[in-house]
């Protein structure tokens, strides 16, 4: 990851699915690399607690989790260091 010439000095990192297993790893593995950058991490109960937050109808919640889930379906691109 850190060995693909890709500078994440000072950028703002969103991992999805923070708190699973392959996110949480890869957000250990960001903050103990001491480079300085912000990183936000999402995943289904942080949705649901904004939603919450916000005092937003079930059927707002449930867009906003499918969007969720349509989201972390898509394809990464084929551009760019691998």
């Amino acid at each position: 990851m850190l060995n693909n010439n890709v500078s994440l000095n000072n950028k703002t990192v969103l991992i999805t699915g923070a708190a699973g297993f392959i996110g949480y790893n890869l957000t250990t593995a960001l903050i103990n690399s001491c480079i300085p950058m912000e990183i936000i991490g999402i995943d289904e109960e942080k949705v649901k607690a904004i939603s919450k937050k916000k005092q937003e109808s079930d059927w707002i919640r449930d867009y906003r989790l499918q969007s969720f889930k349509n989201f972390q379906e898509i394809a990464m691109p084929k551009f760019g260091p691998h």
